[in-house]
Order: structure tokens, then C-alpha cells, then sequence
């Protein structure tokens, strides 16, 4: 997938002007987790208004890259009709990434911690404290019904024109990619 074209999912304020974006958030990262799993690898996320560090949050936006209008078109068929798509998220319209786009490019990729029961008790406290530093959302495994958090880094990199986004639409460490950093 080449990030191509985008949309931003925004969260509306409330009535009294206050936000309530990371339980809105969360509701729509489980329902874009759902299409991306039925569409591997043709969505990417980037969360460009991301606090970082003592005062971690996730932001208002996710932005959603696609290679096609088409795909991207395909996936608001699927969401808009979700209650949380319709109570609590304005829909961007679809914007070209520029081809000549020579901005900053970030990578947003998803930060795991080992388990309770991992025999490398040092390496999850090191991951622990990293990811005090992070903004993350929570949320509940279909299959399972566990509750976990996906944390999310930002790195600095360089233009990515290949990507391979996992389930959440984020990368990982072994398939790193950058998305355009857009105003």
C-alpha cells in the first residue's frame, strides 16, 4: 500500500465544548480494526495531533491513508453507519497526498509490552516505563473479551512509498514504515 490519499476521522466536542475524544477513540479504532482485518495491509493510521510524553494523549484525529479513492471509499461504507461513526466523528472529505510532498514523514507504530508471565521480567518493566511516555487506547478483543492497551511511538523517519500496516492500521518492527506528517 502506497499512502496515496487520506481522510481524517475527527472527534466532535460536546455540547459544553469539552472533549471526549479517548473514549470516542477507542469505540473507532475497534471498528477500523475490524475493516482493516478484513482488508489486510490497504490501511494505514496516523494520529497527527498526538501528545507525547508527561502529558501523553491520543489527539482528536485519526488520519486514515489508502492507496485508491476507492478503497477509502469502501471503508466509510463500512464505518459511517456505526453509532460511534454517527454520534461522535465527523468524516473529512478525502484529500491527494502531494507527489512532491518533502515535509517531515512519521512513523506510528505500535508499542508491545510482554505479559505478566513473561520469563523476561526486566525487559517488561524497561517497556513499562517507555510506555508512560506514550499515548495509547484501550481496547476489548472480540475473540477473547480481554481488555489491553495498543500503544502507540512516534518516530521520526524518512519517505516510505510501500507500506504494511498490521490490523490496527499501525506499523511494527519488523514491517516499519513513515506516513507524511500534513497540516
Amino acid at each position: 500500500m502506497k499512502p496515496l490519499i487520506y481522510c481524517d476521522l475527527e472527534v466532535r466536542a460536546n455540547a459544553q465544548g469539552e472533549g471526549i475524544s479517548i473514549p470516542v477513540l477507542e469505540r473507532a479504532l475497534g471498528v477500523l480494526h475490524g475493516v482493516f482485518r478484513k482488508s489486510p495491509g490497504k490501511y494505514a493510521i496516523a494520529l497527527p495531533l498526538a501528545r507525547f510524553g508527561e502529558h501523553r494523549h491520543p489527539g482528536t484525529v485519526v488520519r486514515v491513508f489508502s492507496e485508491t479513492r476507492e478503497d477509502l471509499d469502501r471503508l466509510v461504507a463500512a464505518i459511517q453507519e456505526q453509532s460511534v461513526v454517527m454520534d461522535y466523528l465527523m468524516i473529512g472529505y478525502p484529500r491527494i497526498v502531494p507527489a512532491n510532498f518533502s515535509g517531515p514523514w512519521r512513523e506510528y507504530r505500535r508499542y508491545r509490552i510482554s505479559n505478566r508471565g513473561s520469563r523476561l521480567e526486566k525487559c517488561r518493566e524497561f517497556r513499562l516505563q517507555e510506555a508512560s511516555k506514550l499515548p495509547y487506547l484501550r481496547v476489548i478483543s472480540r475473540s477473547t473479551g480481554h481488555g489491553f492497551g495498543v500503544y502507540i511511538a512516534q518516530l521520526d523517519a524518512g519517505r516510505t512509498d510501500d507500506c504494511k500496516p498490521d490490523s490496527y492500521g499501525l506499523s511494527v518492527a519488523t514491517r516499519p514504515f513513515a506516513l507524511p506528517l500534513l497540516p
